[in-house]
């Protein structure tokens, strides 16, 4: 059986069990979600002391979430792909033009 361990704001520690099913998942607690927050397709962070203790917890900030979380810049885009599409093209175009201008 696996066990989660919740630390609650006062410092004090509960011991909440979970099963491990035929596919080695497990169904986190209510009491665990509602510690965390939790809702489906969040994300939880498992932390390993040295000492072996395990302890669940809420990860500060997903990458997906903080990629969301951006505006672009006045007059810029977030997509990135263009953007060094754009780049290189232009890189291309200078570099052709050098070599042009060099009788090539």
């Amino acid at each position: 059986m696996l066990y989660a361990t919740a630390m609650l704001y006062d410092a004090d520690m509960t011991e909440i069990a979970a099963r491990i099913s035929s596919k080695r998942q497990i169904s986190i607690p209510a009491e665990i979600r509602r510690l965390l927050d939790l809702d489906t397709s969040d994300h939880i962070v498992f932390v390993v002391a040295d000492d072996g203790t395990i302890t669940v917890k809420r990860p500060e900030m997903t990458l997906e979430e903080t990629f969301g979380s951006l505006q672009a810049p006045s007059g810029m885009s977030l997509d990135l792909r263009r953007e060094i599409d754009e780049a290189f093209a232009e890189a291309v175009d200078a570099k052709v033009e050098r070599w042009r201008r060099q009788g090539n």
